[in-house]
């Protein structure tokens, strides 16, 4: 199995050649984990329901995806009962004012991202922020409750990838398979509910493009997504955070001056062209946005989804 260190200097190989010229230099971050000989070695799978009703890109018509498009799922509320307990070492930051900008997504690393689009539960329409995440061609990376739905256990369905949506060259992925830590659910403890919040998708079809995947330095940590507030879930947006703190032990890392904490669920943190986060859980009252750490779990979680054998979506215990 691949360990963080290895899969960045993986995503590294790809990188180095691709249009943008070598990362080959890139200092490698350390990495905290705890316990990871803890992960279930054998997935289980959800063979409750079809994965796919039917070819999504039949199911998405025009008039769908512009619905899916302009309804996309905000970052999930800190819980009341976890906001007393917030991963920050000192007071907490002060709101940010800075606008988010509107990116181009014809240029790399943008074209890598897009809107994850599906059908909920309830059938209605819905969108995600997702990106291609290497070394895999066709390796999508996304939070957990844009796939899952935990408040009633179960899927998402007719899901589909429109890479550079907005844009002049968005195009449509089928995926293949859906994967998520099998701690995600309706009712985890503690921060397992942030630490576990990873979906990882694989489409159909590769894109020859990706962003590499590493744990998060204590630096500038770019945002991006398609946050409903501005752009109404139609065009892709990038902020620059700060690095707030992380708690090891819970997985959980903290970004401050994140504005895309309306609608941009999904979407990377982003540093030296790796995915190091995902808008994950908000904490709105101080534009606080938490994520998942990148941690060799969720390297594990990423190699089981993007295997080619996937089908239905299987889960991995996060422990």
């Amino acid at each position: 199995m691949l360990k963080l260190r290895d899969f960045r200097q993986s995503s590294r190989l790809y990188l180095k050649f691709s249009v943008l010229g070598t990362l080959a230099g890139l200092a490698a971050c350390s990495l905290s984990t705890s316990n990871p000989s803890n992960l279930d070695e054998t997935p289980s799978r959800n063979t409750g329901e079809d994965f796919q009703s039917e070819k999504a890109t039949d199911f998405w018509t025009p008039e769908r995806i512009e619905e899916a498009l302009s309804n996309p799922l905000l970052l999930a509320e800190l819980p009341a009962e976890l906001s007393d307990r917030l991963p920050v070492a000192g007071p907490a930051p002060e709101k940010s004012d800075t606008p988010p900008i509107n990116v181009n997504t014809q240029n790399y690393p943008y074209r890598t991202i897009g809107k994850l689009i599906f059908t909920t539960p309830d059938g209605k329409m819905g969108s995600c922020s997702a990106q291609f995440v290497g070394p895999k061609r066709n390796g999508l990376v996304t939070a957990g409750h844009c796939i899952y739905d935990a408040s009633v256990n179960k899927w998402h369905k007719n899901l589909s990838f429109v890479r550079a949506a907005g844009g002049t060259e968005q195009e449509i992925f089928d995926i293949f398979c859906k994967t998520r830590f099998i701690d995600y659910h309706d009712n985890p403890s503690g921060w397992v509910r942030v630490a576990a919040d990873v979906g990882i998708l694989e489409t159909k079809r590769p894109y020859k493009g990706q962003l590499g995947m590493a744990s998060l330095k204590s630096a500038p940590i770019e945002a991006v997504g398609y946050p409903s507030q501005p752009g109404d879930g139609k065009f892709l947006y990038s902020v620059t955070g700060k690095f707030l703190s992380r708690q090891s032990g819970d997985r959980v890392q903290a970004m401050s001056e994140n504005a895309l904490i309306f609608g941009a669920s999904g979407g990377a943190w982003i540093q030296d062209l790796h995915l190091v986060g995902i808008n994950s859980y908000a904490y709105t009252p101080v534009k606080m946005v938490l994520s998942p750490m990148i941690t060799n779990n969720v390297v594990k979680l990423y190699e089981n989804g993007t295997n080619g054998k996937c089908g239905d979506g299987h889960q991995i215990n996060h422990r």
